[in-house]
Formats: structure tokens, C-alpha cells, sequence
């Protein structure tokens, strides 16, 4: 994620109220966030996903004993 999100710990129910509390108070923040988001959302494809995938098989393939 990056710089395209805000990232924050699963078990902190306080810094999440306190995080949306701030964007929701915080346009330039908000969109911002929204802007980069969009840019790396940009770098993922399913076709990347599958060439990804085919060559992780590909590698382990290589790697199994026999």
C-alpha cells in the first residue's frame, strides 16, 4: 500500500476511530489518499497477475526434489 493508504495495527479499535475521524475532517487528506490509490491500483492487472503466477510455478516447479 504504501504511500496510497493509511495503515494501522487490526487490534486498535482506538487509532481507527481516531484515523477516520481525521479523514473525515481532512479533505485535501482524503483526496490525496484517493489519488495515489488510484495510481497504484493502476499497477495491478489480471494479466500480471497470471504471468506472475505461471512463473512462481514455473519456479518451484524447478525446485521440487525428485
Amino acid at each position: 500500500a504504501g504511500e496510497a493508504a493509511v495503515l494501522l495495527p487490526p487490534d486498535d479499535p482506538t487509532r481507527w476511530a481516531t484515523e477516520a475521524a481525521a479523514l473525515a475532517s481532512d479533505d485535501d487528506r482524503r483526496r490525496e489518499l484517493g489519488a495515489r490509490g488510484l495510481s497504484r491500483a493502476g499497477e495491478f492487472s489480471w494479466q500480471r497477475a497470471a504471468a506472475d503466477t505461471a512463473t512462481a510455478w514455473a519456479a518451484a516447479a524447478r525446485s521440487t526434489p525428485t
